[in-house]
């Protein structure tokens, strides 16, 4: 149990910096101290509200506009921020699983 509440932890801390660095990169008035506040609320959002995998974009993209009115000003930043943790996360991954199925051999022949 412990095993796997670590390795979460770690999971955590990486989507964490990850979400921190992007929003430095994008952002031109980056403030840490409202990062390390807005990241773990904008993740507990999209938590708590249900999406399907597609649609999961749009409702990032949703909640980190409107958790920006309150922690930032730069809305472009927070839209690509999250953009791109969800293309480096979910459709880098997805893609390149769905290539890795794709060319293996289920069958074996006969």
């Amino acid at each position: 149990m412990s095993t796997i509440l670590a390795f979460s932890f770690v999971r955590y801390l990486i989507f964490t910096a990850q979400y921190v660095i992007l929003l430095y990169v994008f952002s031109e008035n980056f403030d840490l101290l409202n990062s390390v506040i807005f990241v773990p609320v904008s993740f507990i959002m999209n938590s708590i509200i249900p999406s399907i995998t597609l649609a999961e974009l749009g409702v990032r993209e949703m909640v980190g506009l409107k958790l920006s009115e309150i922690y930032y000003d730069d809305d472009v930043a927070v839209v690509l921020s999250t953009l791109s943790l969800w293309i480096i996360n979910i459709l880098t991954p997805s893609i390149v699983g769905a290539l890795i199925i794709l060319t293996a051999k289920l069958f074996p022949d006969k």
